[in-house]
């Protein structure tokens, strides 16, 4: 790894994994400080994190405590029980399927939109029981003597990987404040059911291969591992567009040595992917394929544009990115003499501050931009001059449909998408954006 914070999270996963009981492994690999997601923590993003450790030990410690006050919640009470469900033939293979990606029925089947599934195709749902379908069945909770004991003995487990591990200071208390918040939150409880809940079906029907389609995301790692245990053949499709800031991918070699389980076979899109992931992935088997979700775009044509319409802000899922785009907007309005025609399209599941919901609710008041709500994304991408965002896969759809795109770079956030050298798209600076830069 080029990142020696990362690396250094990578031994401090590591000591800690060899210190725990073999059904403990697979959950901290899972952890928030092994599946490095910089959607879900700025701790991932080099640049924020050498800009603002203070503010970054400040918050991960503000953090740490609010968890251990919501853990201690969770010990006692069972807000929302866990569940899981069968859909389909259940034979010697099955797939695994988030609830949160995933929908019933009504003739009692379940479907995602991310892989195609046939009637008779096995399926495994995990998640919330409310959202696994009719044939939910609750798992069953721990005691809250066995959530302390766990919970207890991987933050202990922590503080000794923090007094053992080489490092800095600041670094290793910015990991160790981390994991304690995963930790004493009980965050880890999701995939403790998963795998006990999987590990059961797998036993009672002998099942042979497991397909996820979330690559190596935090709830993929518990499916690995029981792949690895079982010795049975674990399969994945490339889930999106996969690039060097996507950390969760990158593993290091401490965390394989100490027993961090891969994918048997991996279908990638081209042969570019596998190039990147193959020295940190050695045992598995790289093949060329597309996923159901980008499979809709293989016979997409591009359609001439026309020059009038509307420039199109996208943002995906993370916080960082939706800040980073409606910064840029916001300049781009405050400097332009003349009304430039604005629709803004962000994730349905887009973490926005409360400043950001106040700004958007006062831009479309005052008729400067306009917000698409549930409109196809074919739909507002056909009628646009140019689509503006930073990481989000729009980006390379709307380059498929023929329209130009601006990607948004930002010196403290990692780039999650890679369009260098790719025709129609313009990498620009967040702070220079600008009606001149549009045109």
């Amino acid at each position: 790894m080029s990142d020696p914070f990362e690396s250094l999270a990578g031994q401090f996963v590591s000591r800690i994994a060899l210190s725990v009981p073999v059904e403990l492994k697979p959950v901290v690999f899972s952890s928030t400080s092994s599946a490095r997601d910089p959607d879900a923590c700025l701790l991932w993003h080099n640049g924020y994190r050498e800009r603002n450790k203070l503010k970054l030990l400040f918050d991960l410690l503000m953090g740490a405590v609010i968890s251990c006050f919501k853990g201690m919640a969770k010990m006692v009470f069972r807000y929302r029980p866990f569940g899981y469900a069968l859909y389909g033939t259940i034979g010697d293979s099955v797939l695994v399927v988030p609830a949160t990606c995933g929908f019933a029925t009504k003739d009692g089947r379940y479907k995602t939109d991310y892989v195609s599934t046939d009637c008779d195709g096995g399926i495994f749902v995990f998640g919330f029981i409310e959202r696994c379908g009719k044939n939910a069945k609750i798992v069953d909770s721990l005691s809250v003597e066995k959530k302390v004991w766990i919970a207890l003995s991987l933050a202990a487990r922590g503080v000794g990987a923090y007094f053992t591990v080489e490092g800095g200071v600041t670094d290793k208390t910015l990991l160790l404040l981390q994991w304690l918040s995963w930790v004493l939150g009980l965050q880890w409880l999701h995939n403790f059911y998963l795998q006990k809940s999987l590990t059961r079906v797998v036993e009672k029907y002998g099942v042979k291969k497991i397909g996820c389609f979330h690559e190596m995301h935090s709830y993929s790692r518990i499916v690995w591992g029981i792949t690895s245990k079982y010795c049975i053949k674990g399969y994945t499709v490339q889930h999106a567009s996969i690039s060097d800031g996507k950390r969760w991918y990158f593993v290091s070699q401490d965390e394989i040595d100490s027993g961090l389980a891969l994918p048997d076979v991996f279908y990638v899109f081209e042969d570019r992917i596998s190039g990147m992931l193959k020295p940190y992935y050695r045992n598995t088997k790289f093949s060329l394929g597309c996923s159901s979700r980008y499979g809709r775009w293989i016979n997409v044509r591009p359609e001439p544009a026309s020059n009038y319409g509307y420039y199109l802000f996208v943002g995906a899922l993370g916080g960082f990115d939706s800040l980073v785009v409606i910064e840029s907007l916001d300049r781009l309005l405050r400097t332009s003499d003349e009304r430039i025609p604005v629709r803004l399209r962000l994730h349905p599941h887009a973490e926005l501050s409360r400043k950001m919901k106040y700004w958007i609710k006062v831009q479309e008041r005052k008729g400067k931009i306009e917000l698409a709500e549930g409109t196809p994304l074919s739909e507002d991408i056909k009628g646009v001059k140019v689509v503006i965002g930073m990481s989000t896969t729009v980006l390379e759809e709307s380059l498929l449909f023929g329209r130009p795109v601006i990607q948004l770079k930002h010196p403290s956030y990692v780039e999650y998408l890679d369009l260098s050298n790719i025709g129609g798209a313009t990498k620009l600076s967040f702070d220079q954006l600008s009606s001149a830069a549009l045109c």
